[in-house]
């Protein structure tokens, strides 16, 4: 059986869901920047700020990147509340946006413990381990003798039929 060499596994790796290194984290960085503008955006348009795109970034991070990312935009995430709080644009708080704000974080904290853990390769692009084994020994099989693979296939059609 042929090896795999270093950028084949690197490759793999990326392509199943396993990210490593600092992408997350910088996948994480940007999604929170796009979910600040979006408060910003939401603030400008409609006078008062909705913290939905802080969420939707977490989430995000949580899915593409597991937990350490999540948490990394629950800060920033925590930042953007605090800078929409009164007093505007600072992360100052007025003792009456207290609440709010342990609302908000309580919320982010909730979301990234309670989330199942899994990325991206989790959500059915990836086969599992026994899809995997079985389309091997096919493969196998398939490569030893292909008559093989007819009475295969004849034997399991006759069971299935009545």
């Amino acid at each position: 059986m042929a090896r795999w060499t270093d950028a084949e596994a690197r490759l793999f790796a990326r392509l199943s869901g396993e990210p490593s290194g600092i992408f997350p984290y910088l996948v994480a960085l940007t999604v929170s920047l796009v979910a600040f503008l979006g408060v910003e955006f939401e603030r400008q348009l409609f006078g008062t700020p909705a913290y939905f795109p802080v969420y939707v970034s977490i989430i995000f991070a949580l899915r593409y990147g597991g937990r350490g990312p999540a948490w990394l935009s629950a800060f920033l995430g925590t930042l953007a509340v605090l800078w929409f709080l009164p007093p505007l644009d600072s992360l100052a708080v007025d003792i009456d946006g207290i609440p709010r704000l342990l609302n908000n974080v309580a919320a982010m904290v909730f979301l990234i413990l309670l989330w199942p853990r899994q990325s991206f390769g989790d959500l059915g692009y990836r086969l599992s381990a026994i899809q995997r084994r079985a389309i091997a020994s096919i493969r196998r099989q398939k490569s030893s003798s292909p008559s093989s693979i007819g009475r295969l296939s004849i034997a399991s059609r006759s069971r299935i039929s009545p």
